[in-house]
C-alpha cells in the first residue's frame, strides 16, 4: 500500500519512496502523524502554528509530533523558508510504503497505522461530498463532471488482482512525474483494492 502524494513546491524529493520497516513504522503509527505527513506533502511546508491552524490542533500538539516524525526520517526542516525561531518543515519522501511484511512483526501497530490512513481517506471523501454543492461556483464549470465516487465489484483470481493493482499504480506514477503546469490543480485518487473475506463472496 502506497500513502502518496504529488508533494507541492518541492517538499519532498520527487519520485522517492520509503519503505515502511517494523522499525520507523513506530514513527508514523499515529493518527496525528499521518495527518501531518499528509498535510505537508499536500500543501508544501508549514510550521508547527500553520499545522495546527490547518488541522485543528494545539500547537504543542503539532510540535511533539512533528519532532517524533523528524526522529524516524518522514519530515526535516526546510531552511529556506523561515525566520528567527519560526521553523519551516517538510516531508522526505513523495511516498511511503506498506507492505504486508512491515506488520508482520506488530500487527498491533500496523493495525493503527493503517486505521488512521483510512480514516484520512474517508475525511477527505466527506469533506469533498459536504462541498460538492457549491462545485460549480469553488471549483469552476468545467470541474463539475470531472470528479467521480465509484466503485466496482470484480471476480478476480489473486494473480489477476495483483496484476489489476500494479496497472493501476504504474498508470498514477505516470502522472506524478509530470511538472506542475499552468492551468492544473492538484487532484486526489484515492485507490482501494479491498478483496471480499470467503463467507462474504457471491
Amino acid at each position: 500500500m502506497k500513502h502518496a502524494s504529488n508533494s507541492r513546491s518541492g517538499s519532498a524529493r520527487p519520485n522517492t519512496t520509503l519503505l515502511l520497516d517494523p522499525r520507523n513504522l513506530r514513527g508514523l503509527a499515529h493518527p496525528l502523524r499521518v495527518r501531518i505527513r499528509a498535510a505537508l506533502s499536500e500543501h508544501g511546508p508549514a510550521t508547527a502554528t500553520q499545522l495546527a491552524v490547518r488541522l485543528s490542533l494545539s500547537s504543542g500538539a503539532t510540535s511533539y509530533h512533528l519532532r517524533q516524525l523528524a526522529q524516524y526520517g518522514f519530515v526535516v526542516e526546510e531552511p529556506d523558508q523561515g525566520h528567527g525561531r519560526e521553523r519551516y518543515w517538510r516531508v522526505t519522501h513523495a511516498v511511503v510504503e506498506y507492505d504486508s511484511s512491515t506488520g508482520a512483526e506488530n500487527p498491533d501497530l500496523g493495525g493503527v497505522y493503517l486505521r488512521a490512513v483510512a480514516q484520512l481517506y474517508a475525511d477527505r471523501i466527506v469533506r469533498f461530498v459536504d462541498e460538492v454543492g457549491d462545485a460549480p461556483a469553488v471549483l469552476g464549470t468545467e470541474w463539475v463532471r470531472a470528479w467521480t465516487i465509484s466503485h466496482w465489484n470484480l471476480h478476480l483470481s489473486a494473480v489477476e488482482a495483483s496484476a489489476l493493482k500494479e496497472h493501476l499504480v504504474d498508470l498514477l506514477q505516470g502522472y506524478t512525474q509530470r511538472p506542475v503546469e499552468a492551468g492544473t490543480r492538484q487532484v486526489t485518487v484515492q485507490l482501494q483494492l479491498l478483496p471480499a473475506r470467503p463467507d462474504t463472496d457471491a
